[in-house]
């Protein structure tokens, strides 16, 4: 089961970003290749590999899911934008009552998509929860993380960080496509008043879930169920 750990201290720790920011402006770039493309390129030695998603792919992909979900009336679905997420990691400040109209403080879960990794929040449990299979956050991102919490959305002193467990795998994902399908997986539960710490889809689950994703991407249509 996930564990918790200590608070991270940034005087310690002082690493770089485990992830290099890759903003793409949504305006400029908007490429949903079809054929599954926007999730594998092939390679200088002609062997398929995953694409890192561009950023106007993932922001197009969560609003599909965010969007389908909601509509069903009892989702509480929120995710942050990427931007955010990205001015979150490297501590940006945001002017005070930027994230109100949001009402985070009342969801009963909340995502931040952050580099690849995806951050779960319970407000009302005070806990964010990391699912990251190769690489959770520095120490630096874990405490900006925290100080986001206590500036934007419930400012206490007792803001507890798990790491989320995730199902082993041995494909050959992008980080972005893997955050996207967990993120789906959590949705779908975020009515849930009981924290979500463990993402549950077997291989083949997680399979068709990139399926459907693939088809909404491609589609235009509402997520594929």
């Amino acid at each position: 089961s996930a564990q918790p750990h200590v608070t991270a201290d940034p005087d310690q720790h002082q690493l770089p970003p485990a992830h290099p920011v890759k903003w793409r402006d949504p305006e400029v770039y908007d490429p949903v290749k079809p054929g599954g493309q926007m999730f594998w390129e092939r390679g200088p030695d002609g062997r398929m590999r995953p694409e890192s998603l561009y950023d106007s792919v993932v922001h197009k992909a969560i609003g599909r899911m965010t969007a389908s979900l909601r509509n069903k009336g009892r989702r509480d679905a929120l995710s942050l934008y990427i931007d955010a997420g990205y001015g979150i990691m490297e501590g940006s400040t945001y002017t005070p009552g930027e994230f109100t109209r949001l009402h985070l403080s009342q969801r009963n879960v909340f995502f931040i998509p952050m580099g690849g990794r995806l951050i779960a929040v319970y407000p009302k449990h005070l806990l964010f929860v990391i699912f990251s299979p190769n690489q959770g956050l520095t120490a630096q991102e874990e405490y900006n993380v925290f100080e986001f919490l206590k500036t934007h959305v419930l400012d206490a002193y007792k803001w507890t960080c798990m790491d989320g467990k995730c199902p082993r795998q041995d494909d050959d994902w992008s980080e972005d496509l893997r955050m996207l399908i967990h993120m789906e997986y959590l949705l779908r539960r975020s009515f849930r008043q009981k924290p979500a710490t463990t993402i549950r889809y077997d291989a083949r689950r997680m399979l068709a879930r990139q399926r459907a994703l693939q088809c909404t991407m491609e589609s235009e249509e509402a997520w594929c169920s």
